[in-house]
């Protein structure tokens, strides 16, 4: 099996206005990746908080990136989740709606054991037909999965390899003597993504790189390229970056300097302005361009259900319209 993708994938936020997913923001993001040459893009995992999402806000989103990218990277849908029948049932939608392959977060809360992190994994790729990457972050799941599990999971067809944030750099080369050259390693946190390319990584799975996606595509492509040594003289190394957004235990780029306007949901804070917020990001990553429509939001998909719209709700009262309205002349 060739590797879904090498290099930068950026796992992508979600922006949010009046808790609808803010399309005209989402999709300049989305330029914004593409322009920088991103390889893949990751919509609905972790980082998107896909954990705060109905089902068919997720696979609208999915699908909406699908025709909005069209081929130019390749997009990877976020479909794990605890209940296996579930992750099973968004997998085969995701599939239909054009996903180039899954990411799939192992259960979480459960702690499942070894068997049944294998029988979960295996169920979801038994029904699909693209490549599947498991996702392997123990500080969120509560479970770190172990290299035996990745081993059975390498003779699956449908298994192309996985995100490993565990942390342990070691592991990475017991993963690789374990299962092969053939499933791919992608590194799980942006600090760590140059040894787990040294050590035979094919990129990273990247939250750093929504506000910084071409000093991570250019770090993965001189890690490609064997050319270590110049990673570290850059002046724009990540770990740099890095820590000007990992706050209070949350690596999520809502927590550098979002643009004005655009926020998380709950159970996530309001995203701090303060001079250690750190990067000029996300203001400068949406290329400087205003929010024109905050209710613009994604039509739902035919068949994919019902939900309550913006329409739905009162027009937003103007300040500045009715200033305009009664300035004397």
């Amino acid at each position: 099996m060739k590797p879904l993708f090498q290099g930068a994938c950026t796992a992508l936020v979600t922006p949010f206005r009046l808790d609808f997913v803010h399309t005209e923001a989402y999709d300049q993001l989305l330029d914004r990746q593409m322009k920088a040459g991103i390889a893949a893009l990751v919509v609905c995992g972790t980082t998107g908080e896909s954990a705060t999402m109905s089902d068919t806000e997720r696979l609208d989103l999915i699908g909406h990136t699908v025709d909005y990218v069209r081929g130019r990277c390749k997009v990877i849908a976020g479909t794990g989740s605890n209940h296996t029948a579930h992750a099973v049932t968004l997998s085969k939608e995701a599939e239909k709606l054009g996903a180039d392959g899954l990411l799939l977060v192992s259960p979480y809360y459960n702690k499942a054991t070894e068997a049944g992190l294998i029988a979960h994994y295996t169920a979801i790729a038994d029904q699909v037909h693209i490549p599947c990457i498991a996702y392997n972050v123990p500080s969120r799941t509560g479970v770190d999965i172990p290299v035996s599990v990745y081993r059975a999971l390498a003779a699956h067809p449908n298994f192309c390899g996985v995100k490993e944030a565990g942390g342990d750099v070691g592991k990475i080369a017991r993963i690789r003597q374990a299962c092969g050259p053939e499933f791919f390693i992608w590194s799980g946190n942006d600090d760590q993504t140059v040894p787990v390319m040294a050590l035979g990584g094919l990129g990273v799975i990247s939250v750093l790189s929504n506000l910084y996606p071409e000093t991570v595509v250019r770090l993965t492509g001189l890690c490609l390229a064997g050319r270590y040594r110049y990673t570290r003289q850059s002046p724009s190394r990540p770990d740099a970056h890095h820590r000007r957004f990992v706050l209070r235990g949350q690596p999520h780029p809502r927590q550098g300097r979002p643009a004005p306007g655009r926020t998380g949901r709950g159970p996530l804070p309001p995203a701090s302005y303060g001079p250690d917020a750190g990067a000029s990001g996300a203001a400068a990553a949406l290329g400087g361009r205003s929010l024109r429509d905050p209710r613009k939001q994604l039509r739902p998909r035919p068949g994919a259900g019902t939900r309550v719209t913006a329409s739905s709700v009162g027009k937003p009262h103007s300040p500045s319209a009715a200033k305009s309205r009664t300035r004397p002349r």
